[in-house]
């Protein structure tokens, strides 16, 4: 649910989108089968953004924050 709101968010305020997904930023905390779930979660945003950028469907700039706060949450560079 989470998730999908995010996405929805993003074409309209990058910021703002980018503040919702702190809540599963912080999947590490929890326990299995939670943890799994909300990186799951937050892949599947990731590649609904990188489809949505590659169609025309999110501007680069909205999606930039989310992107950013994603990268920092998956470890990634």
């Amino acid at each position: 649910f989470l998730a999908d709101g995010v996405i929805h968010e993003v074409a309209i305020n990058g910021t703002t989108a980018s503040g919702l997904i702190i809540a599963l930023c912080r999947y590490q905390e929890y326990a299995e089968p939670h943890r799994s779930q909300m990186k799951g979660e937050l892949l599947r945003i990731q590649s609904t953004l990188e489809e949505g950028l590659t169609s025309g469907r999110f501007k680069k700039v909205d999606v930039a924050p989310v992107r950013d706060r994603l990268s920092k949450a998956l470890g990634e560079p």
